[in-house]
């Protein structure tokens, strides 16, 4: 291993806080906070106070880069059951967690940045092979992403020899989907760009698309919001944002509860809407299954009074 720390980032490192390694390949593994735009630093900060409940190496939110733990050492990001593989520890399996949502895709900012952290990351010697990719999956692919049975879950063995970059929902002992269907092989191009100097035009035509981008959409806000305005008026139906709308369970003894999350923010549902949980799929919220690690560090508010 070379440089632990990675040059020209930003270091909030968490003393003390890493765990020692196990055998198995160096790999690289993405997660979704599942939290919105402008939480980084509560998360930093939610983990400086509590390393054991997924504190990672790197968390990014667009353009900015934080790492934590240094590259020595296992993250806490995972779970880990007795036996099998040592999730964190194997490898180590360097870990990011990127903030953001499993169900939507993320913006350019937020793919170069992920992609030079790759490549970074490899250049100080943690040797994963940046074309060693698995496919990101997403909803609606008919199959079930959020379980410890789902099918594109890697066992043990393969986990420990897995030589590549992946995501929670492929880890083994654990039940996560994110980070949900996003564009593996535009990472994968942009890493490689990076890490072999040659990315510099590829920024510049990326960074003149988003001007054209941000224009059109400045030109086009008027005509949105008036769309926007029309439908409002119109509608006498109650619609909540739905970008990040979900359900979990919080499992944790003394917890055992069921929370709907939106924006960012967990709301207990009622004990008679936690009976019957087709009502809130049919309101919008995407069972998620147990989600104990995430949901403790999501701040909460009254459940709404009308569903």
């Amino acid at each position: 291993m070379g440089s632990l720390l990675l040059p020209g980032y930003e270091h909030q490192i968490v003393t003390g806080a890493g765990l020692s390694l196990a055998p198995g390949m160096p790999k690289f593994v993405l997660h979704t906070t599942e939290t919105g735009y402008g939480s980084i630093q509560f998360l930093i900060n939610h983990w400086f106070q509590n390393w054991g409940s997924g504190l990672p190496h790197f968390v990014i939110e667009g353009k900015r880069c934080v790492q934590l733990l240094p590259l020595n050492v296992g993250a806490y990001t995972l779970e880990n059951a007795p036996g099998g593989a040592d999730t964190n520890r194997s490898g180590p399996a360097i870990q990011c967690e990127v903030v953001s949502y499993a169900s939507t895709d993320w913006d350019e900012d937020t793919y170069l940045t992920v992609a030079k952290m790759l490549a970074d990351v490899k250049r100080a010697g943690h040797n994963f092979d940046l074309n060693n990719f698995t496919r990101f999956y997403g909803a609606n692919e008919g199959i079930v992403l959020a379980s410890y049975q789902s099918p594109i879950r890697m066992g043990a063995a393969e986990y420990i020899a897995f030589n590549g970059w992946t995501d929670h929902a492929h880890c083994p002992e654990n039940a996560h989907w994110d980070i949900g269907k996003k564009d593996g092989n535009k990472i994968a191009k942009l890493a490689n760009a990076h890490y072999n100097g040659t990315n510099t035009a590829e920024e510049d035509i990326m960074a003149s698309l988003q001007e054209v981008s941000n224009a059109l959409s400045q030109a086009l806000s008027p005509i949105v919001q008036g769309i926007a305005d029309l439908k409002s008026r119109v509608s006498n139906l109650e619609k909540r944002d739905a970008d990040g709308m979900w359900m979990g369970t919080d499992d944790r003894p003394g917890v055992n509860a069921v929370y709907i999350v939106s924006q960012g923010v967990k709301r207990h549902v009622p004990g008679e809407l936690a009976n019957d949980l087709e009502t809130l799929v049919l309101a919008g919220y995407d069972n998620r299954g147990v989600q104990s690690k995430l949901l403790s560090v999501l701040p909460e508010a009254p459940y709404y009074d009308k569903q």
